[in-house]
């Protein structure tokens, strides 16, 4: 899994990233390597949310609602201007892995992280229209999922896990 924003989006501190183009040309080896040896490879793209506190102390998380982590901190819940921001971030970095020639781009939805978080009711307590109904708390992937197809074309298979 590959990092779309830090810290914020972090995981942990050694989580590869790829919210700068400057990550593009080290990546960019990493997938002639691969190539090199006749494989493919794809780019799961991520952002930790409530989950990047547990791994990185004082930092404080955010979330779709102000809700504790595993590690007891409570994170504080996305903006609309922020979420704007993180859907905008997923799609350059989308962009970013099809310069960088992966073989495909998968979203990462799964595992607790900020997507998942958003999908679950657990997590997920917003009263706005990112909140309450499934296609409400689902529509900040959809629109992550439409927009990179929009801006990466279907050269590049895609998908979200």
């Amino acid at each position: 899994m590959v990092c779309t924003e830090s810290p914020l989006g972090r995981r942990g501190a050694h989580q590869l990233r790829i919210d700068d183009d400057s990550y593009i040309e080290g990546l960019c080896r990493l997938t002639q390597h691969i190539h090199a040896c006749k494989r493919k490879i794809a780019l799961q793209i991520c952002h930790a949310g409530i989950l990047a506190g547990t791994r990185d102390p004082g930092l404080l998380p955010v979330g779709p609602s102000p809700v504790e982590n595993f590690g007891g901190i409570k994170a504080r819940e996305l903006t609309t201007n922020e979420i704007e921001v993180i859907i905008t971030n997923f799609v350059k970095a989308a962009l970013r892995g099809k310069k960088a020639n992966f073989d495909g781009i998968e979203v990462h939805a799964a595992h607790g992280y900020l997507l998942a978080q958003f999908l679950s009711s657990a997590w997920n307590k917003r009263q706005d229209d990112l909140g309450g109904s499934v296609q409400h708390k689902a529509r900040i992937l959809t629109e992550i999922i439409s927009r990179i197809r929009l801006e990466v074309g279907k050269i590049i298979p895609f998908g979200a896990a």
